[in-house]
This record gives structure tokens, sequence and C-alpha cells, in this order.
């Protein structure tokens, strides 16, 4: 089971973290791989920032911050069903997103 942080991360540190989170899974890696990687992460990326903002922050603050429904409601100051459904709904836009691109060949 994944731990999950004490506090949510602060909304400047977003971006960091994703660059962050993102090298720290290509510092292993192989050059082959390595790039295999890099396109996987820019293409998820990509999805991410292309969500409605109050999604894909909930999703960045769930998946890569770490945090709970909760968290997010409380750190976002929306109440917890909001939350969960952003979480949920952002999480949905992405997989299918993903799907369609490797289906179509698209980056």
């Amino acid at each position: 089971m994944r731990a999950r942080r004490s506090t949510p991360v602060l909304a400047e540190t977003m971006e960091r973290l994703l660059d962050v989170t993102l090298r720290a899974e290509n510092d292993s890696a192989g050059t082959e791989r390595l790039a295999l990687i890099t396109l996987e992460s820019e293409r998820a990326l990509d999805r991410l920032r292309a969500l409605p903002v109050e999604q894909a922050r909930a999703v960045a603050f769930a998946v890569l911050g770490g945090c709970t429904a909760a968290e997010v409601a409380r750190h976002e100051h929306i109440p917890l069903g909001t939350a969960k459904t952003r979480i949920r709904t952002g999480l949905r836009r992405l997989r299918d997103a993903l799907k369609e691109g490797s289906r179509d060949g698209t980056p």
C-alpha cells in the first residue's frame, strides 16, 4: 500500500514535483528505456495539462502529492464529494486520452 503524505503539497511546488517525480523514474533506466519512459511521461504530462485546471490539480495532488480526497478537499476549499468527483473524472479522462493516443499512434 502506498504511504500518504501527512500534509498536501503546496500549489506553487506542483510543477517541480511533477518534474522531479518524472525525472526520478528515469535515473535508473538504460538509454533506450530512458527514451521510452521520457516519451510516456511527456504524453501523460501533456494529457494532465489538457484537463480542466480543477481536475488536473486534484489528480496531481492525489497521485503525485499522495493526498487523500479529504486532504484535496481541504486544500482546495471544496466539499469532499466534489474532490472525489474531480479526482475520479480526471483519472478517467487521462486513462481514456492515453488509450486513444496509443490506439492511433499519437504521442
